[in-house]
């Protein structure tokens, strides 16, 4: 089966709004064995409404539409598909019904717009909305199935995976599909495809390798269309042997700060963290994990020298002679803070995130990483991007990675 994607607002073309329903979509959409091969955005005119759909029919058993399905004026989804169906609009007293109640619930009361809101194409299949009072609608061009759900991610979501991706699942034959992932962290992508392009070349027709970036990591996806999932497990383990340097997980939702706290869990370990260039990022990380007290006792952000100084020891003639953006400055720092904090690892960032502050030695992108288990004690220069936010990401997922590893 094809599928399509629609997405409708003024907001997504002039770049106020993130279309981030469509990424979602696809990737749920992936799973289940639909293949997305259209995409596209258009403003909230009837004319481009249905120049859309006429451009995306030919190639698509399902086009998923968003947008347009709101209370104000330019919300024109519902009549513009009326229309492009040539169907009469009616009245829903099951929809208007389910609208009262969960306003009365909201101490709300109705008003005419809400009874307008519950006008719809005469053929329209209704798709349950449990997170807000836009139905999602279920309708038919030809042998085209249009889709069209609200805007709103968190509507969104809950029609397409409860109402849409099940009801599709229901009535319709779809490809065997069996996806293994490989989470990577530490290498880039075009390194990563250079590791294992002769296994990628080797791959059947019917199992395709997928690179899904983003900063600091790399996941492979691989997909097999009716295929045993034996056969698809045995690329996964092929592929993980030859880059294990690299490999943190086979779990698609898996994070590096979940994995590493699955380490320090088991091991019956504490990590603290002296942070500088990271700003507390490293910790936000960590903590973001449920049941991460079992193993983060603390942190510090010692963004001054002299707070690293007083803090954590490292002594004025270190940070006067190697500058804080260095390896002698970042060991005594791990050093430091597991004598400040109790501990059995330790990390310490210290570094240039931009855009301003670099030098010829030291160049914005330059940071130096430490940890520690207070009996070793090592450390490593990375040099990344001319760009803050992504400096300062960059250099958490490499903490933890480098934890991880130093761990194992």
């Amino acid at each position: 089966m094809k599928a399509s994607i629609l997405t409708i607002g003024d907001e997504i073309l002039n770049g106020s709004t993130l279309d981030t329903n469509s990424s979602f979509m696809a990737e749920n959409a992936v799973k289940v064995g639909i293949e997305i091969v259209k995409k596209m955005s258009v403003a909230d005119k009837a004319e481009d409404i249905k120049s859309g759909i006429d451009f995306l029919l030919p190639f698509s058993d399902f086009i998923f539409i968003t947008g347009g399905l709101g209370p104000t004026k330019d919300d024109i989804t519902i009549k513009t598909l009326a229309a492009y169906l040539g169907q009469s609009l009616v009245f829903s007293q099951e929809n208007y019904e389910y609208v009262t109640k969960l306003l009365s619930e909201r101490r709300k009361t109705t008003v005419e717009i809400d009874k307008e809101r519950c006008m719809f194409p005469e053929n329209t299949v209704f798709l349950k909305n449990q997170k807000g009072t836009a139905p999602g609608m279920w309708l038919k061009k030809n042998e085209t199935v249009l889709v069209s759900m609200p805007g709103v991610p968190l509507e969104m979501k809950q029609i397409f995976v409860d109402e849409v991706l099940e009801k599709i699942k229901r009535e319709y034959k779809l490809s065997s599909l069996v996806n293994k992932y490989i989470l990577t962290a530490g290498i880039w992508e075009s390194f990563l495809a250079k590791e294992i392009e002769d296994i990628e070349d080797s791959l059947p027709a019917n199992i395709g390798l997928a690179y899904l970036p983003k900063l600091g990591q790399v996941t492979l996806r691989l997909t097999g269309k009716n295929v045993a999932e034996a056969e698809v497990e045995k690329f996964q383990k092929q592929i993980s042997e030859r880059i294990s340097d690299y490999v943190f997980s086979w779990e698609e939702k898996d994070s590096l700060e979940k994995v590493l706290g699955e380490i320090l869990k088991q091991k019956n370990k504490k990590v603290t963290i002296a942070e500088s260039c990271t700003g507390g990022k490293i910790a936000h990380k960590i903590t973001s994990i449920a049941g991460c007290s079992n193993y983060f006792n603390g942190s510090v952000v010692t963004y001054s020298n002299a707070l690293k100084n007083q803090l954590l020891n490292v002594e004025n003639e270190t940070l006067e002679q190697f500058g804080a953006v260095s390896e002698e400055t970042v060991l005594a720092m791990a050093k430091g803070v597991l004598k400040l904090i109790d501990a059995d690892y330790s990390i310490a960032v210290s570094g240039t995130a931009g855009p301003t502050g670099g030098t010829p030695e030291k160049p914005v992108g330059t940071v130096w990483i430490a940890v520690s288990d207070g009996k070793e004690t090592i450390a490593k220069k990375f040099n990344f991007w001319p760009y803050r936010e992504e400096n300062i990401e960059l250099s958490s997922v490499a903490a933890l990675n480098m934890l991880r590893k130093f761990i194992k």
